[in-house]
This record gives C-alpha cells, structure tokens and sequence, in this order.
C-alpha cells in the first residue's frame, strides 16, 4: 500500500502482526493496540480486563456512528463477554469480530479508501495477563 487516500493525509496501516503485538506504519507495538486513522494507542483496558464492556468504551472513545468498528480478538474470532457488544450496540455499533490477522487485512483497505474506521488489535498469542512492557 502506498501512499495516502487524499492529500497529504498520513496512511496509518498494518505492516505486519504477530503472537506479541504490531507494526504500525514501520513502528513496533507491543500488546494490544486501537487504530484510528490518525493514530495507534496502547489498549490498556483490554490488557486489564479483556473483551469486556470496559474494552468497548475505550475503543470507541469519541468515534461516532456510522463509523466501521473492527475487533481483531486474536489467532481465531472469539465472542466477547456479552457487556462488551451491549456497549457497542446502545451506542448504534455492530462491531465486525474476527481473526486478527483478518482484521489487519481489512484495516488496511478501508483505511486506503478513506472510510470512517477503527480498530482494536489484540495480538495473537496475546492473553489478558501479559506484560505490556516486555
């Protein structure tokens, strides 16, 4: 993928992922992250808690309807805890639940299209418990 959709709009995209975390536009992540367009963030809350419904309020933060939400939730598609989709769904979000790797792919054509978008991306080995910092 090169270049922006628009102007001089930075691309933020998905170079590769793995069993620990990330890289983001050439930049190594470690644990769990949130894509916006403009940004990759640490998902801490995640990392605390899992796919609960405190998860699903950071993830959406200020993003509003009737933005695209993906959730990466690992090596294969998990269901969350149900407060997690009740979050998102009081909120007017249906979010699309998938495999990691899936959503990285899908990320990086929305975002080139220039779709309102968000992601969170749990690594694949990834487990609640684990340590951001290594």
């Amino acid at each position: 993928m090169r270049g922006p959709p628009e102007g001089d709009r930075a691309l933020v995209r998905v170079d590769g992922y793995g069993p620990t975390g990330f890289t983001i536009s050439g930049r190594r992540h470690q644990g769990p992250i949130i894509l916006r367009a403009d940004d990759v963030v640490t998902w801490a809350s995640f990392a605390e808690s899992g796919l609960e419904a405190a998860a699903a309020r950071d993830l959406l933060a200020d993003f509003q309807p009737p933005g695209i939400v993906l959730v990466g939730t690992g090596q294969q598609r998990v269901v969350p805890d149900p407060s997690f989709l009740t979050w998102f769904r009081a909120r007017g979000f249906e979010p699309e639940l998938m495999a990691t790797g899936a959503a990285c792919r899908t990320w990086n054509v929305l975002a080139m299209e220039g779709r309102e978008v968000i992601a969170g991306l749990i690594p694949s080995g990834w487990a609640p418990t684990q340590d951001t910092e290594s």
